[in-house]
């Protein structure tokens, strides 16, 4: 899933109401959840049984479970431009039974993945 829009308009708290309610918004549920992120957000503090990661890693293996979900919010500068993000859009999501939301603020980011990103992304969401 990619969710675009500006800043201020939701995205996370969209983000946050869809894991409390995990249980009737995915199937299978994520045993795992971890959530990559650019800047501390209080709101992260309230979100339970979630990892939270700063930045980027530059291998995602050890974050991985039997089903995991990767959320990764706010880093579209590093995210758009990183064959590996792509990688995990289009190779993981099968083979490595993950689900990823990459939370950014503009759809039509000109990063050389992103293009890539968006074609391969199940869901498209703009609140």
């Amino acid at each position: 899933m990619v969710m675009a829009g500006p800043t201020g308009c939701g995205k996370t708290y969209f983000v946050r109401d869809l894991l409390r309610y995990k249980g009737k918004m995915f199937s299978p549920v994520p045993d795992k959840i971890v959530w990559f992120y650019g800047i501390h957000q209080p709101l992260y503090d309230n979100i339970p049984k979630v990892a939270f990661v700063e930045g980027l890693p530059l291998k995602f293996q050890e974050y991985l479970g039997k089903r995991t979900l990767f959320i990764i919010d706010d880093l579209m500068s590093h995210g758009a431009n990183q064959k590996l993000l792509t990688d995990l859009f289009t190779k993981g999501s099968h083979h490595l039974n993950l689900s990823i939301i990459f939370i950014v603020q503009n759809f039509f980011h000109k990063g050389r993945e992103m293009r890539e990103i968006t074609l391969n992304a199940h869901y498209l969401l703009m609140p």
